[in-house]
């Protein structure tokens, strides 16, 4: 989930600056995380968490690069958000 709040700006990958930049990017995974109601499952990795979960995954972690528009079709098939 880090990794992909951190890229969308170029900025998150320096390294100077590194524990703000990780706390920002991490704040910003959490969000995701908490709005698909997956923050329980912060610290499973992602082979470990159901289909359904692992779909719902994929969608967090998009929401997380703070999109302008997204447009969602085999990501949510069978999923009742």
């Amino acid at each position: 989930m880090r990794i992909a709040a951190q890229a969308r700006d170029h900025w998150r990958w320096r390294w100077l600056g590194g524990e703000r930049l990780l706390s920002m990017s991490t704040a910003i995974a959490d969000e995701a995380l908490e709005h698909m109601r997956l923050t329980r499952f912060a610290d499973t990795p992602a082979a470990m968490l159901s289909h359904g979960d692992q779909r719902l995954l994929e969608v967090a972690m998009a929401m997380a690069q703070k999109p302008r528009l997204l447009i969602l079709d085999e990501p949510t098939q069978g999923l009742s958000l």
